[in-house]
């Protein structure tokens, strides 16, 4: 038997017993141990009467009442109405917005009276397409540093996205304050192509005067959109016109201005 056998014989070993302790025994304790954990009382969800307000014709107040379209709708706008076919409205070095008012088919599947959805493809490297040309064509020592493995613009991540969808919409509610224009001229679908981001006050105010620009010219007179020519049928079959998933059941009305008449393929 070796040195460590030898040790380990001659250790004495106790049996241990564990004693289970009823919590009742100590009831008289004084102090009485609390969780850290606050008692949540779980309600069922309220039931929604009617519509909200940025569902009726009334203009948005605040940029969460600018709501979107579907996803499918999104990809026919890209596929059936490219900018140089159907000619944005507005724009400048910061945005490209193509207009479609209520009376067009698109306008049947907005979530709110005005309704926003946008595209950042455009979007340069540091908001400077000089830069963005010169990052990505560089191929010295450096190229293997993380700064370019990095995600340096807004649209590669989705808090980036929707920070800059959020500045968007409240420079244009902005806007719509500083304006006196018809509310019915206002409603429609807002396809928002966003060129540079706007970084300090004096570039803000520049959109705020651009989008005040937009208001005043889509409350003259215009000629009508035509877009009962555009079938769009093939991507109707992908349009989700309800919130129901599943068997679950969902009253909330998803597209509050759809017109069934007008969507025929």
């Amino acid at each position: 038997m070796n040195s460590i056998q030898t040790l380990l014989s001659n250790i004495a070993t106790k049996s241990k017993s564990c004693k289970f302790q009823n919590p009742i025994q100590n009831a008289d304790l004084k102090v009485v141990p609390k969780s850290t954990y606050r008692h949540i009382m779980i309600k069922p969800p309220k039931k929604i009467h009617g519509l909200k307000s940025f569902q009726t014709h009334v203009l948005p107040t605040n940029r969460s009442e600018i709501r979107g379209i579907d996803g499918a709708i999104h990809v026919a706008v890209q596929s059936k109405f490219r900018p140089k076919l159907y000619h944005p409205i507005l724009n400048n070095e910061f945005i490209s917005i193509q207009f479609f008012p209520k009376d067009h088919i698109v306008s049947n599947f907005r979530k709110s009276y005005i309704s926003f959805f946008f595209t950042m493809q455009q979007l340069p490297l540091m908001n400077s397409p000089v830069l963005d040309t010169e990052f990505r064509s560089y191929q010295g020592k450096l190229r293997n540093l993380q700064f370019f493995k990095t995600k340096r613009k807004p649209i590669q991540s989705a808090c980036g996205r929707t920070k800059l969808k959020k500045k968007f919409r409240q420079l244009f509610i902005d806007a719509i304050k500083e304006t006196n224009t018809s509310k019915g001229k206002l409603a429609g679908v807002y396809a928002l192509s966003i060129k540079k981001v706007p970084v300090n006050e004096i570039e803000d105010q520049l959109v705020r005067e651009s989008f005040k620009k937009l208001l005043n010219k889509l409350n003259k007179p215009r000629k009508p959109t035509g877009s009962k020519t555009v079938k769009l049928g093939e991507f109707f079959k992908n349009v989700q016109y309800s919130y129901k998933v599943g068997n679950m059941t969902d009253n909330r009305v998803r597209f509050p201005f759809m017109k069934g008449s007008e969507l025929k393929a």
